[in-house]
């Protein structure tokens, strides 16, 4: 996993990354952080995101709990031949306290078959954003703010980090 600082809480949280070429993902693990009480939330590997966005752009649906601790690797297993493309990965989840959150990436690791984003994006039914609780994937995302601080830390002393996240697979030749 890459090097991790700050947290997203999770309600629902999408970020993108592409590949330039094609890949037989084994598992996704994204860093994240709880209080141990047993919260579950989703991940979900898509094609798309936003209105229009279908069950049939759903590649991978894992319902996992969020860990005791921070920065805690947490994996959905896969099967999935992803080609080179534009793909997401969402978390949701329903927890009312923000207790539990997607840790962010301070660095990122070199890959030989991809890119991500540093953006991060959110939906909360508010600035205009539409939740889907149905299919998360399908709600209305805004782009998350780069300059956002966290307690204790100036905001802005974030700038450009995404969320900490690791394809695991093989290259496709």
């Amino acid at each position: 996993m890459p090097t991790t600082t700050g947290e997203y809480t999770v309600g629902f949280l999408a970020t993108q990354f592409s590949l330039t070429g094609a890949i037989q993902v084994s598992r996704i693990v994204v860093d994240m952080s709880g209080n141990g009480d047993q919260t579950q939330f989703t991940l979900w590997l898509t094609n798309a995101i936003g209105p229009g966005t279908t069950q049939a752009n759903v590649l991978l649906q894992s319902s996992l709990t969020f860990p005791a601790g921070w920065g805690v690797g947490v994996a959905a297993p896969a099967n999935v031949f992803l080609s080179a493309g534009v793909y997401y990965i969402v978390l949701s989840s329903s927890q009312t306290v923000g207790t539990s959150g997607w840790v962010l990436a301070s660095s990122v690791l070199s890959s030989s078959v991809g890119n991500i984003t540093a953006q991060l994006f959110y939906t909360n039914g508010n600035n205009g954003t539409v939740v889907d609780s149905a299919l998360p994937p399908a709600s209305t995302f805004l782009a998350m703010p780069t300059n956002v601080g966290f307690p204790g830390a100036p905001p802005g002393a974030f700038p450009g980090l995404g969320p900490a996240f690791q394809i695991v697979g093989t290259v496709a030749h």
